[in-house]
């Protein structure tokens, strides 16, 4: 997760709008399915430790970014 955020965030040079209709559904789906692979409607090992993880990757990408914008405006 935090490896396809980083890299549309890299790789997309456009409007930041477009970015998040790609960014936002992989991110539901991932977590959709992990939940529904957790309670039994998804085949799958749904694990709460992955459900964990893909909000600490979110986070982490959030957190990055907000350093970055922090650090780019101090220097500009």
């Amino acid at each position: 997760m935090l490896s396809y955020l980083l890299f549309m965030e890299g790789f997309w040079t456009g409007d930041k709008r477009i970015k998040w209709m790609f960014c936002i559904p992989i991110i539901s789906l991932a977590l959709i399915l992990e939940i529904l692979q957790f309670l039994g409607y998804f085949p799958g090992t749904g694990d709460i430790l992955d459900i964990i993880f893909y909000i600490a990757a979110i986070l982490l990408f959030v957190l990055l970014i907000k350093l970055k914008q922090i650090y780019y405006e101090k220097d500009n």
